[in-house]
């Protein structure tokens, strides 16, 4: 969450359970809902793709207002996973559990923009204070890189770029579960109305060659700062 927006960024990459072991599969995680929403999720490709079937149904009067569709969410979520698990305690499978879902959901309430978490059971978080979140296996990368930050005090281009890097980051460090494209959105008022964006693939160019000048310019003052002597 920058000073005039927000920034909602993620990888590419869905995880699928397979006989053998899990597989990768290219997966798109970032919506728009009409012009004024956002909304992400992390979990199997099925599993993003039943809640968007669901909200896809779903009608504009039914989509207004920030209580009514974080309670739309909670339903959504905690109904695709609860069968999920019913269905695994029936079976008493012996491998890992179900790949449950969870979402984010970025919006204006008012003036006001929200960041909302969506927990495996339908339970919501809010993220306003803090200004950001993560969701998915990659969380604790991205939580890790955006510490320290005062990301609310950020315009929304430099948003753009600290989103672009906190999520190539965590694909180059995870092991598994992650992986590119990277995708890259922004909700911001235009004209006092919300207005959701979606990176083009020319400008990610840009901003993967400025988080490489970064880094960069960061080996740069690493390498040239002199520590202070130590007092024996």
């Amino acid at each position: 969450m920058g000073k005039d927006g927000i920034v909602v960024a993620s990888d590419g990459q869905s995880t699928e359970n397979a006989a053998g072991q899990p597989i990768r599969a290219v997966c798109e995680k970032i919506y728009s809902l009409g012009k004024g929403a956002l909304w992400g999720a992390s979990g199997d490709g099925g599993a993003i793709q039943e809640v968007k079937r669901q909200l896809d149904a779903l009608g504009p009067t039914e989509l207004q207002g920030h209580r009514t569709l974080c309670g739309l969410f909670t339903k959504i979520i905690f109904g695709i996973n609860k069968p999920r698990v019913e269905r695994f305690k029936a079976l008493r499978l012996q491998k890992s559990p179900p790949i449950l879902a969870k979402a984010l959901l970025a919006q204006y309430d008012g003036n006001s923009p929200c960041i909302v978490e969506f927990n495996y059971d339908g339970s919501t978080t809010g993220y306003e204070e803090l200004g950001y979140q993560a969701i998915g296996s990659g969380n604790i990368f991205a939580r890790a890189s955006l510490q320290g930050h005062q990301t609310r005090n950020l315009p929304l281009d430099r948003a753009e770029i600290l989103g672009y890097m906190t999520v190539q980051k965590a694909i180059e460090i995870a092991a598994y579960g992650l992986g590119y494209p990277i995708d890259v959105w922004t909700l911001s008022m235009k004209q006092r109305f919300p207005m959701v964006e979606r990176v083009t693939e020319q400008k990610k160019k840009a901003l993967s060659d400025t988080v490489a000048a970064i880094s960069s310019a960061q080996m740069e003052v690493l390498l040239s700062h002199h520590a202070p002597p130590v007092n024996t």
